[in-house]
């Protein structure tokens, strides 16, 4: 905990507008597994008490877990990714106020995870059971009102594909425009921008 309380404190010295961590291993696995994490309560407490001491807010890359929950109690803004979600998580993360962040596009598109994913058939099956744990969870998240802005990760210039299949998942046009316009920019602490107006 005291590395990741120096570690945030470097970070804000460096003059930087948030604080990410990155508690789970990779969506595709790893030394760690998606849904596990080497850090327990105490280095999020840590790394959180940090962040509100130099005023910042923290965004939590994680895909599921326990850890979840623990960073939505302990006060996070935002969980990105989330491929490993479940109901425990989503109940903690509406309880909480926190906002999510998925990536649909670097998953469920064809031409984004699925190309590192097609070099092994293990690897596949892992990204092809993460999808469909997205595909449960978002309209599950849709349901709760969890506020939402939808990521790009590595998959920039996509916005238009991942509007329309947050839409195919439940969300409502507006919703997804919302997503990518000012839901996102007041997640992001940013509440003067993302406005559309006629004309």
């Amino acid at each position: 905990p005291d590395d990741v309380a120096r570690a945030v404190d470097v970070q804000a010295a460096g003059g930087v507008d948030w604080i990410k961590l990155v508690p789970t291993g990779g969506s595709l696995g790893g030394q760690v597994a998606p849904d596990e994490s080497p850090w327990g309560r105490a280095h999020l407490r840590a790394a959180m008490s940090r962040a509100r001491a130099h005023q910042l807010p923290v965004a939590v890359a994680a895909h599921g877990g326990p850890i979840v929950a623990i960073a939505a109690e302990e006060g996070a803004a935002t969980l990105e990714h989330g491929a490993w979600l479940d109901v425990l998580s989503l109940d903690a993360i509406a309880a909480n106020g926190m906002a999510l962040v998925p990536t649909l596009g670097r998953f469920l598109r064809p031409d984004g995870m699925a190309l590192a994913a097609a070099a092994t058939p293990t690897e596949r099956a892992r990204l092809a059971a993460a999808c469909a744990n997205i595909r449960y969870w978002v309209p599950l998240a849709l349901t709760r009102g969890i506020p939402m802005a939808l990521g790009g990760d590595n998959m920039h210039g996509r916005q238009a594909w991942d509007a329309a299949e947050l839409v195919r998942l439940g969300a409502s046009p507006g919703q997804a425009v919302a997503m990518l316009t000012g839901m996102a920019a007041r997640i992001c602490s940013l509440p003067d921008r993302g406005f559309l107006r006629v004309g």
